[in-house]
């Protein structure tokens, strides 16, 4: 019965007084044990699976998952960080109610690879919808005309499709959006139609015609098939920046290590700090700070 009420009465307040709920408050709400668990859960997220740059950067989407069950040849090597992704995940989703975004989607999805893989998927909200729109024709193009940033994000929000799925399982769109860059996407794109390295191959005569700026299939194919894993990492590094297949010396890839950088710094203001948590949840949602 008191928890029916501070339900209710905290549900009144977000929504005749929102700006009065403080972060301070609503952790009162929530055990030291389920606080830890959280603080392992964001960190996790934010330092290992690029989660830090959709929150705190420009980037539109991130991805992460764990699976449920955990396969027998998974034990040894992901035991540990699928059991925090996982109990994370659990709590997060009793507690989320105090959290309301404005800015950003956190929802979960089953892969529509393995069945077994719960996948986790963060947008920011405002730069998901720059970055289609600045991609607007190819989106066109793949979707059909009537697309829009907006209606994607309505679609996705609904929860009856996969992002993957409502992106036409096109590989470069999701590229696109995991902002790994359009020319980087692309190229990712052709290499999966053109089954290099694809785990899920598929055959189609149309795809044996090299693409224009190639003379013949083999030497699209052996561009493809050595394309750079564009990457920073280093062992002391406790924010990982996100790694993606494309061309480690274009434009496109160096502008996109710059911003990474960029965002790295403003994440490890806060990464050391006591008040990470708190930091990262009223970043995410309406929540005020105590400040």
């Amino acid at each position: 019965m008191v928890v029916s009420f501070l339900v209710v009465t905290i549900g009144l307040l977000f929504f005749t007084w929102p700006s009065r709920i403080n972060y301070s408050f609503l952790m009162l709400l929530i055990s030291k044990n389920d606080r830890d668990v959280l603080e392992a859960f964001f960190r996790r997220i934010v330092s290992k699976v690029d989660f830090g740059y959709t929150i705190f950067g420009n980037k539109p989407v991130s991805v992460t998952g764990f699976f449920d069950p955990l396969p027998a040849e998974n034990i040894l090597i992901n035991k540990g960080r699928n059991a925090i992704t996982r109990e994370g995940w659990t709590v997060w989703k009793r507690f989320r109610f105090l959290f309301p975004m404005k800015h950003y989607l956190f929802l979960e999805e089953t892969s529509d690879f393995v069945p077994t893989l719960r996948e986790i998927i963060l947008v920011n909200k405002l730069e998901f919808i720059k970055t289609v729109n600045a991609n607007l024709d190819l989106f066109k193009k793949i979707l059909g005309r009537g697309v829009s940033a907006e209606k994607l994000l309505i679609e996705l929000e609904r929860g009856h499709i996969s992002l993957y799925k409502l992106l036409g399982s096109h590989d470069g769109l999701y590229g696109i959006l995991l902002g790994y860059g359009r020319e980087n996407a692309l190229l990712y794109q052709r290499r999966m139609e053109l089954n290099i390295h694809n785990p899920w191959p598929q055959f189609s005569l149309s795809k044996i015609t090299p693409s224009e700026k190639y003379q013949s299939l083999k030497e699209e194919i052996d561009v493809l098939r050595d394309l750079d894993v564009v990457e920073e990492h280093h062992v002391l590094r406790p924010i990982e920046l996100p790694a993606f297949l494309g061309v480690r010396e274009s434009a496109e890839s160096k502008e996109l290590i710059k911003q990474y950088r960029a965002t790295e710094a403003q994440i490890l203001q806060y990464y050391y700090s006591k008040d990470f948590l708190k930091h990262t949840l009223t970043r995410l949602s309406v929540v005020s700070k105590d400040e």
